[in-house]
C-alpha cells in the first residue's frame, strides 16, 4: 500500500497519479491518518469497480450495526419477538 498526504496530492498530483498506475490504489492521508482510498479505474472497469466498492461499504455498515446490536444490554429475545408478532396479529383480526 502506498500512502500519500493531501498536501502531496495537491502539490504534485501528476506524480501521485503516476504512482497510482503502478500500485492500483493509494491511501490518502490527512495528518497521517487515512481519509480516502484512490483506486485506478478505466472506462471499462468503472461501473464494476463502483459496484464492488458500494457492496463492500454496505457489508461493513451491516457488520457495524450487527456488532452494535450485540453490545446492547437490552436485547430482545426470540420469545419476545414472537409474542409481539402474535399481539399485532390479534389486533389486526379484532
Amino acid at each position: 500500500m502506498n500512502f500519500v498526504g493531501i498536501r502531496d496530492l495537491r502539490n504534485d498530483s501528476s506524480r501521485v497519479l503516476s504512482e497510482l498506475g503502478n500500485n492500483q490504489e493509494i491511501i490518502l492521508t490527512n495528518g497521517g491518518k487515512p481519509v480516502a482510498l484512490i483506486t485506478a479505474v478505466s472506462e471499462s472497469t468503472l461501473e464494476n469497480t463502483l459496484k464492488a466498492i458500494r457492496q463492500a461499504l454496505a457489508t461493513q455498515a451491516v457488520n457495524r450495526m450487527q456488532n452494535a446490536a450485540m453490545k446492547m444490554e437490552n436485547r430482545v429475545t426470540e420469545e419476545e419477538i414472537e409474542a409481539e408478532i402474535l399481539a399485532v396479529r390479534r389486533e389486526r383480526k379484532a
